[in-house]
């Protein structure tokens, strides 16, 4: 129904939803035409600051949403215990940046109907062990979920998680399927490398992943060679030739399945075909 909206110039100390505690809110917008212009929507506490720009596009007639947003996080861990996901994420700085847009208003906000570009960059953290809810995403981000069937039993090595110094990555969302190809995630044990799509609205995905473990600084070279001595000269060679056993012991493998029960497979190449009705995402 045509009607008019305010303009509204909002500023609250304690601003909260549901019971989360996001912090000050400083918000401004006003109507343009059949347009709602959002100028700043600005969220901001300890931990992180979110800055919102947009359009709500003909909110009288056939309304679509369209926002630039920033994300600012000195503290992973700490801003996602106040979007409610405690035990997610230990530490770590963040900056995500994007675009997004959905069709419907801005509370009509729908995975499904998701699209945009995002991206991320965090670094000096540690992904926790799997937990409910969005919790479950970031899990399969731990590793530890491997079968001891792989070539080395990384289940062991990301027991606790991953212990990041960087990660980095751009994604594509189109209808609720992140697709990314350049995922990367760096850390004393391992180098992760991941490419694929996840669908939020159904929680699955299909993933390419390549693990590369630091053998020199997360193994035994006695252990993985076998006796001190030829460890030893395993370990000059490390270094000399630049970490051939890191190359030697990498892998990769696919993830697919659902959020709560990846299932994963070997990949003896970058080839290798998805499993027979094991790609949600299709």
């Amino acid at each position: 129904q045509a009607q008019a909206y305010p303009a509204l110039d909002v500023v609250a100390d304690n601003f909260e939803i549901s019971g989360k505690k996001l912090g000050a809110l400083n918000l401004n917008a006003f109507e343009n035409g059949e347009d709602w212009v959002i100028q700043k929507l600005n969220i901001s506490n300890a931990d992180s600051t979110l800055t919102v720009q947009g359009n709500w596009h003909n909110w009288s007639r056939n309304p679509n949403t369209s926002i630039v947003v920033a994300l600012n996080s000195n503290n992973i861990g700490k801003t996602l215990v106040r979007f409610g996901q405690p035990d997610t994420v230990k530490g770590g700085v963040a900056q995500l940046d994007g675009l997004l847009s959905w069709d419907g208003s801005p509370h009509e906000f729908d995975m499904a109907r998701l699209d945009g570009n995002l991206t991320f960059e965090a670094t000096g953290g540690q992904v926790l062990k799997v937990q409910p809810g969005v919790g479950r995403l970031f899990g399969l981000l731990t590793l530890q979920s491997l079968p001891r069937r792989l070539s080395l039993d990384f289940r062991d090595l990301f027991s606790e998680g991953f212990a990041f110094d960087k990660i980095s990555a751009t994604a594509k969302i189109d209808s609720g399927i992140v697709r990314s190809d350049d995922f990367f995630m760096t850390g004393p044990a391992a180098d992760a490398k991941i490419k694929g799509e996840t669908n939020l609205k159904t929680e699955t995905q299909y993933l390419k992943v390549k693990v590369t473990p630091h053998v020199s600084d997360s193994f035994s070279l006695a252990a993985l060679i076998g006796g001190p001595i030829v460890g030893a000269a395993a370990f000059v060679a490390q270094k000399i030739l630049k970490d051939p056993f890191n190359k030697f012991a990498a892998t990769d493998y696919i993830i697919s399945g659902t959020w709560d029960k990846p299932i994963e497979l070997k990949s003896d190449n970058d080839d290798a075909k998805k499993p027979i009705n094991q790609s949600p995402l299709n």
